[in-house]
């Protein structure tokens, strides 16, 4: 390209390349001047919607007319390629200065200033930029900024041609592909990361990511996957700043924290606002207010008082998660999605079926806890989906990979994806057994479990033969109230399919749940046997033979389970086995790493309250991981109201951080429903215990003796230590070795 004219221009170097094209410095040779020539790819110029994402970048920024946004001075087309002239900035981006270090608090407040002011002017033009990012920051050898690359920015009331009719919202969400998150992860707002509708306060937020990343020299929330990063966006607060530079002002954090806030309601309102806050802290700390932006004459937002809202840094926000055995209905393995969607292929290879990927895919998913085989399913879904979008059986197998996706690492945005897709699945094929399987198993996590029961048994009628909606509407079935419905469903699918190792493990976590431990290791060592390379079913053998105080077998399937791989699940379970040894510390120490894994499973947290809570010096921690699992189990209780193992766990957790009223409130509640239930059981003794009722915690324990709960685990836990002086525990104890003997 370098020497070729384009119209007056003449190509002279390459600057850069992007997705949507390559950024050349050219020669006006009328004007004699400096000008930037974007040219469009020739992929993106077949692509009618890459090409109209193009177009209406230009647009948008030609609309507007400010010193702190790129000038846009023509679009054209030339031998079929679409091009824009426009401004060319002399200086060095955003992102290479902050590259050399954090900037100097006065250079950071300067820039963001000028960002503000720009982006405030786009605001009241009805534009959204939507793909904020050091990159996207030019700034001139004379200080003067420049926003750079309307490429997704977003028309919210703004005639989007000379028609007379502005590009509605529809319009504009057909222009990126379905399910697909726009703009670069590490600088979207939790509601774009979410695949939420955006307004002007998603560019707030990422002003705000970008001031943060000039103050400290690093980005705000880090991952090594994209998927990490959009986890931390919407769940975790970032470091304060003061912990990364000391000499940081108060005010300066109270600011940045502010603009971050997660809610878009708890922003401030307008970038104009941002911009006025910048000036009163620029003031407060005794900058000169006159230098803020070069050649805006006088542009700046008027000075007024700062005065930040209360309590800026959120808490850590996690989804909650489905509880205890995690295979079948609650399996699920780590499925990378692929954000840069545009590079999937729009065709398949030749002589390649869209049938043949999806079967190869469905195969990967079949042996889903084999390390790698998700990220390889999910992948081949897509590219089915890119070359043949209204291919039903792909995105019902999508669907369930979201799904997949959730139940390993609870998240909105992958159950979110999983309804869209299981929905436009059932659109297009209401006869699809798979569609109503994943849309039932949707529904089920959706906390719609009611609704959920009638789709999964239309999925089994539909595919008697289908192993999987069987498990799914066990599964649902156990939720919603009906086990014994649930293990009919069990029993048929076992006489018919006796060789399904993932049947079995489901099986087995249902035996589990009811404190059938017997039953619970035969099913596990046929689980085992039936697919051997399966590390969650070591695992959860190692759980139900603990429960039968076989503690050298259960040592040892852990240690499979190590061997195979190592996840949060088999460290809460190593966890487990040294809390009733009463080895705290070593316990505390597996707990930590299974919340480190995986930070949004309560059961976890309230594990590590228990472990904390028996080490000197570590009370407040220990409250510290209950109140996470009380906020993560009640976020779970809102979607399943009607779980009691859910209820029970809320119930203990209550207890342990000292709310004995609530806790035996709870206890009460679920008696009707749970009596024969040997956990709950065991889980009312303990609160009774914990709220000085000794009789009554006497009682329930010697019930869930009775029901077959584990008599060593009540002689280990510590919960119980004044409890076992009794008289009554010694005479409860030996009435139930007794009755053991006789069996």
């Amino acid at each position: 390209m370098v020497g070729r004219l384009l119209n007056q221009y003449r190509i002279e170097k390459k600057l850069g390349e992007g997705a949507m094209g390559v950024v050349y410095r050219a020669r006006d040779t009328r004007l004699d001047r400096d000008v930037a020539i974007k040219i469009l790819s020739s992929d993106n110029t077949a692509d009618s919607r890459r090409k109209a994402r193009f177009e209406r970048e230009a647009k948008a920024a030609s609309a507007l007319n400010h010193p702190n946004i790129i000038t846009i001075y023509e679009i054209n087309s030339t031998d079929g390629m679409d091009w824009i002239a426009m401004e060319y900035v002399r200086g060095s981006t955003l992102r290479d200065r902050i590259a050399e270090g954090p900037l100097p608090v006065r250079l950071a407040i300067q820039i963001s200033l000028q960002m503000a002011t720009g982006l405030a002017e786009a605001h009241q033009a009805g534009l959204i930029h939507r793909d904020l990012k050091p990159a996207n920051i030019m700034t001139r050898e004379d200080g003067l900024v420049k926003i750079l690359d309307f490429g997704l920015v977003k028309l919210s009331s703004l005639e989007a041609d000379g028609s007379g009719t502005a590009e509605s919202d529809a319009t504009l969400t057909a222009l990126t592909q379905m399910g697909r998150v726009v703009g670069t992860v590490a600088y979207m707002s939790p509601e774009q990361a979410q695949g939420h509708a955006v307004d002007h306060r998603t560019d707030i937020y990422s002003l705000g990511v970008m001031l943060y990343e000039m103050l400290s020299g690093q980005r705000p929330f880090q991952g090594n996957t994209a998927i990490a990063v959009y986890h931390e966006i919407i769940y975790s607060s970032p470091r304060p700043l003061r912990k990364l530079r000391e000499e940081m002002p108060a005010e300066v954090e109270d600011l940045v924290s502010w603009i971050m806030s997660k809610k878009p309601a708890e922003r401030p309102a307008t970038m104009a606002e941002v911009g006025e806050a910048l000036q009163q802290v620029s003031a407060a700390l005794g900058f000169s207010a006159g230098a803020m932006t070069p050649g805006a004459s006088g542009s700046a937002p008027a000075m007024g008082r700062f005065r930040p809202p209360a309590s800026l840094w959120r808490r850590i926000r996690k989804p909650a998660a489905l509880a205890a055995l995690g295979c079948g209905l609650l399996a699920g393995g780590w499925l990378i999605w692929q954000a840069t969607r545009e590079r999937t292929p729009s065709a398949l290879p030749e002589g390649v079926t869209a049938y043949d990927l999806t079967k190869q895919a469905n195969t990967l998913m079949d042996q889903y806890y084999k390390l790698g085989n998700p990220d390889r399913a999910i992948e081949l879904y897509q590219r089915v989906i890119a070359a043949h979008p209204e291919n039903a059986p792909a995105l019902a197998g999508l669907a369930d990979a979201y799904l997949r996706k959730h139940i390993e690492s609870p998240d909105p945005v992958w159950l979110n994806l999983a309804g869209d897709n299981a929905k436009r699945a059932l659109d297009l094929d209401s006869q699809l057994a798979a569609a109503h399987s994943a849309m039932g198993l949707y529904l089920t996590h959706n906390g719609s479990v009611k609704e959920a029961v009638p789709v999964l048994e239309r999925a089994v009628a539909l595919d008697p033969q289908s192993a999987l909606a069987q498990i799914r509407l066990a599964g649902a079935l156990y939720i919603a109230g009906r086990p014994a419905d649930g293990e009919a469903i069990f029993r048929k699918a076992l006489e018919r399919f006796p060789k399904n190792g993932i049947l079995w493990a489901n099986y087995g976590a249902h035996l589990h749940r009811q404190g059938r431990f017997q039953e619970t290791v035969e099913a596990f060592q046929n689980a085992v046997k039936l697919t051997p390379d399966n590390f969650s079913n070591y695992r959860n053998l190692a759980g139900a033979l603990y429960s039968l105080e076989r503690y050298e077998e259960a040592a040892s399937m852990m240690q499979r389970a190590l061997e195979i791989q190592p996840t949060a699940g088999v460290y809460s379970n190593l966890g487990t086995l040294h809390f009733f040894h009463g080895r705290f510390r070593e316990s505390a120490e597996m707990f930590e790493k299974a919340t480190e894994m995986e930070p949004s499973q309560y059961l976890y947290w309230g594990n590590l309250g228990d472990a904390r809570r028996w080490v000197a010096g570590m009370r407040e921690k220990s409250l510290e991981a209950y109140r996470e699992a009380l906020r993560l189990a009640r976020e779970r209780e809102l979607k399943l109201p009607d779980d009691s193992t859910l209820q029970g766990r809320i119930a203990m957790y209550a207890a342990k951080s000292g709310d004995t009223k609530t806790a035996l409130a709870l206890i009460e509640k679920l008696k009707e429903s749970s009596a024969n239930n040997p956990s709950y059981l065991y889980r009312a003794a303990v609160v009774k215990e914990l709220a000085g009722n000794r009789a009554g915690a006497l009682a329930a324990l010697e019930a869930a003796l009775e029901k077959g709960y584990a008599l060593r685990e009540a002689a280990n836990d510590p919960e119980l230590v004044g409890l076992r002086k009794e008289p009554g525990f010694q005479r409860m104890t030996a009435r139930i070795q007794a009755k053991s003997k006789k069996k």
